[in-house]
């Protein structure tokens, strides 16, 4: 596959996997908070982490193999921190653009 169409596929997959962590970040913290919801919620997170960690240390993905990761290990890196604060927690969490 060539870098062309690699990179854009490989920044809407990683967007696709954490769009459930970021929803889970919000709907799962504050009176929704559970140990259950926040350990599904870290399960999660350090399996679609660990794509990126791997991918930044070893340069393979799974499905592809080895890949050149001089620009998409940057990203890789950055969801590496997104997936780990990414938790939800006893209280509410707010958008930074809400006004309530």
């Amino acid at each position: 596959m060539s870098n062309f169409i690699f990179y854009p596929v490989f920044v809407l997959i990683a967007a696709l996997l954490y769009w459930p962590s970021y929803w889970a970040y919000f709907a799962f913290s504050g009176r929704n908070f559970s140990p259950f919801k926040f350990w599904g919620v870290g399960i999660y997170n350090v399996l679609f982490g660990s794509i990126h960690v791997f991918f930044v240390q070893d340069s393979t993905l799974p499905f592809m193999g080895h890949v050149d990761n001089s620009v998409m290990g940057w990203l890789s890196l950055a969801m590496i921190f997104v997936y780990a604060f990414t938790l939800p927690a006893n209280w509410e969490r707010k958008r930074w653009f809400s006004r309530k």
